[in-house]
């Protein structure tokens, strides 16, 4: 994870919440599935930052009913919060990269929560609907053949996954003069980390 950005489990686990990073409230730093004892289905840890106005504020009230444990270190509040379980199945084929697998209704969800809602100009859609063309596409840029049923965005990588204390004060004092970026390459289109796993 570099300065700032976020993590897959930001992007595609807080919709589970009716909820995308930047919106207001708290300031959002990152979600994370794992504890770095084991990837967890069932919980989630969001990572604030205890500032009013930050430019990547998230609004928490969506978590009240789903939250399990909270803890304050300094300028960092980490929520611990429960995943339900009509959600886990679908948390499960995140972990595994199968973005095209996801429930229809979830993928719903990400299109509604992203306005994604173009076909072409989306990668997002692209990625939970892939076609035939996305995948030659594919193919041709990396110079590699790709299966007819090949994802067509990467994994998501454990230790980006993995919330890490020490690690995020780090991030925070290297980048604490600058402002965050938080723009998110696979919502506005621009992801170089595309693979065909």
């Amino acid at each position: 994870m570099n300065k700032y950005n976020l993590n897959k489990s930001s992007i595609f686990l807080l919709p589970i919440y009716d909820m995308r990073p930047a919106t207001s409230g708290l300031a959002f730093y990152n979600a994370f599935l794992s504890d770095g004892e084991n990837v967890n289905y069932s919980k989630l840890y969001v990572v604030f930052q205890k500032e009013n106005n930050h430019p990547n504020a998230i609004n928490i009230n969506n978590f009240n009913n789903h939250i399990i444990d909270v803890i304050e270190m300094g300028k960092w509040i980490v929520y611990t919060i429960n995943i339900p379980e009509s959600r886990r199945d679908d948390v499960k084929k995140f972990i595994n990269g199968k973005y095209s697998k996801l429930s229809i209704e979830y993928k719903n969800k990400l299109i509604y929560i992203y306005n994604a809602l173009s076909r072409g100009s989306s990668k997002l859609y692209s990625m939970l609907f892939p076609t035939k063309e996305n995948r030659q596409s594919l193919s041709l840029s990396l110079g590699v053949n790709i299966d007819d049923d090949a994802e067509i965005y990467s994994c998501p990588y454990v230790s980006e996954e993995t919330i890490n204390m020490v690690r995020i004060l780090e991030d925070y004092l290297k980048n604490s003069a600058k402002i965050p970026n938080n723009s998110n390459s696979v919502i506005n289109g621009n992801n170089s980390n595309v693979t065909g796993t």
